[in-house]
């Protein structure tokens, strides 16, 4: 941190001493110093770029986009400047000044595409959907110009992208008004009222089951609404949609329920499951105690909730590293403040648990961990990246979670609780629109538990399936499936993305899809695999 600060001093202190010379020398005096000080000066700037991109490369965004409004302002005006400056910009969230930089970049060349890519991208980043279709064809249009074939592609996946997304903002236009018709029907009076309650609930908490409109008291503390929740005071329905039909998932118990069932019933409708007694087919002796004491010593990485957060997909930021022994001794006496362990991966940080560890199965029919790692590998010896990456462990203390969203590269799911109350809340693919999908994310706009009604008024119609997983419990969450999870109480719980038959296909496409090579490695053996399946059957 002090290096970057130094640098940025530096950066500022050059632009600030050329602004200076070049303003005091006056005409006569430039005209003098042009040979000799040309070239210094030129180095000078040269410099202050370098140090301006060693800022960049650190992350200090900010920083990085003051050095280069310095630079321009000292050195002149360049395409180049304003692009990198536009970048800068761009990292460091500051969407409105990044897209003036670009533009001016291309006033001064319009010919860059790799800048009208950026500058459609941003477009779209910031939810302007229509200017950002316009510039993705003027980028095809430049990148076929210049035989530019990466750049073509991802400009025609862009232009897809704000199609669909157009598309997405109209239906969901023409559904909230139609909801709202249908209500006005059915409500002629307004005794319930269109608006939905404020985001932290409070006064009624309404919603419809079986056509039929109902309305009841509910607390205004969400917390509270909660606690009553996990003690059964308040039906699972009152953590639903105000108007949207809410039912409970499914039940059935891990010694009655036979694969075939599961796989009839739950895998091919895509439906999610809770399995009661799940825990006793996956361990005998499994505990977080137990896991606290193998792996005390391992570092965990904590996480918070943030909605703003861009880390990550599940609106989590990191807020500390810390023993794991010491984080569960801290929860256990409530100090944990909201933090939790989040997706830990056990065979990297504790693999002494893997030796008491069984799959159910349900889910053992999985390609992530079942072919062999020469199949899978870029190199004949090295695991792919999702080989070690579960089963992981996921600890919470009160009201912590993650945001809404669909697992990535549409992987199933499944989790086992060792403790603590989860509540998990699942919506149907068809309303999608209802949760206000980023388009640029898996993460959806909602949240479910304290929604804000004024920014996602549509979501007030959706219908969900609502649960709570207690300890010794399973769930099963199917691939593409939004959802939800908030712990109620203390929890700890194990848990593993798998891919079998059922999403093979869906899986190897969107992962052969992925701007990460070794990811689209995988997809592409993936979809070979999938392929010779095919073969085989046919």
């Amino acid at each position: 941190m002090a290096r970057s600060h130094t640098l940025a001093i530096m950066c500022l202190l050059l632009c600030l001493c050329l602004a200076s010379v070049r303003g005091e020398r006056g005409e006569e005096g430039a005209r003098q110093e042009e040979d000799a000080g040309e070239e210094q000066a030129m180095m000078t700037c040269e410099e202050a770029e370098e140090a301006a991109d060693l800022l960049k490369g650190q992350g200090e965004y900010a920083q990085a986009a003051a050095a280069w409004v310095s630079i321009i302002e000292a050195c002149g005006e360049s395409a180049s400047r304003y692009s990198t400056l536009g970048v800068c910009q761009w990292s460091g969230g500051q969407l409105q000044e990044a897209e003036e930089s670009f533009l001016a970049a291309l006033r001064l060349d319009p010919s860059r595409a790799t800048v009208v890519s950026n500058l459609a991208s941003m477009q779209f980043m910031g939810g302007k959907f229509e200017e950002a279709a316009e510039t993705a064809k003027k980028c095809l249009s430049l990148a076929s110009e210049q035989d530019h074939l990466r750049l073509h592609t991802a400009c025609s996946k862009l232009l897809t992208r704000c199609k669909d997304a157009q598309q997405m903002r109209t239906l969901q236009e023409r559904n909230l008004a139609k909801h709202r018709k249908q209500l006005r029907e059915q409500d002629p009076d307004g005794v319930v009222g269109l608006e939905a309650p404020e985001s932290e609930g409070g006064g009624e908490c309404s919603s419809s089951r079986d056509g039929q409109l109902l309305a009841g008291a509910c607390p205004a503390d969400v917390e509270e609404r909660l606690a009553m929740v996990r003690d059964g005071t308040a039906p699972l329905s009152s953590v639903g949609p105000k108007f949207g039909n809410v039912q409970e998932v499914d039940v059935r118990d891990a010694d009655s329920f036979t694969y075939e069932e599961f796989e009839r019933e739950f895998v091919a409708k895509r439906r999610a499951v809770r399995i009661r007694g799940l825990l006793s087919r996956v361990s005998k002796d499994m505990s977080i105690d137990r896991i606290s004491d193998m792996c005390g010593d391992a570092q965990v990485d904590l996480k918070t909730h943030d909605r703003t957060s861009s880390e990550g997909t599940f609106k989590l930021k990191t807020a500390e590293w810390a023993r794991l022994g010491d984080y569960v001794a801290e929860r256990g006496r409530g100090l944990a403040e909201g933090k939790m362990v989040f997706d830990y991966s056990i065979p990297t940080n504790c693999p002494e648990v893997l030796s008491s560890f069984s799959v159910p199965s349900y889910f053992a029919r999985d390609y992530f961990q079942n072919l062999t790692r020469p199949v899978m590998a870029s190199h004949e010896n090295d695991p792919h990246p999702f080989s070690d990456s579960w089963p992981s462990l996921f600890i919470g203390p009160p009201m912590s979670g993650g945001g809404l969203h669909i697992d990535a590269f549409q992987t199933q799911f499944w989790m086992v609780v060792l403790e603590g109350k989860k509540l998990w809340q699942f919506f149907d693919l068809e309303f999608l629109p209802y949760l206000y999908p980023d388009p640029t994310t898996s993460i959806l706009g909602v949240d479910t538990v304290r929604p804000d009604y004024d920014a996602h008024p549509l979501y007030a119609y959706a219908s969900s399936f609502v649960c709570i997983v207690e300890p010794g419990d399973g769930l099963y969450v199917p691939s593409g499936i939004p959802h939800q999870v908030t712990n109620l109480s203390p929890t700890s719980a194990l848990s593993m993305n798998f891919i079998d038959d059922s999403n093979l296909g869906r899986a190897s496409a969107e992962l052969a899809a992925s701007a990460d090579p070794e990811q689209a490695r995988i997809g592409e053996r993936l979809t070979a695999l999938k392929d010779a399946i095919g073969a085989r059957e046919g």
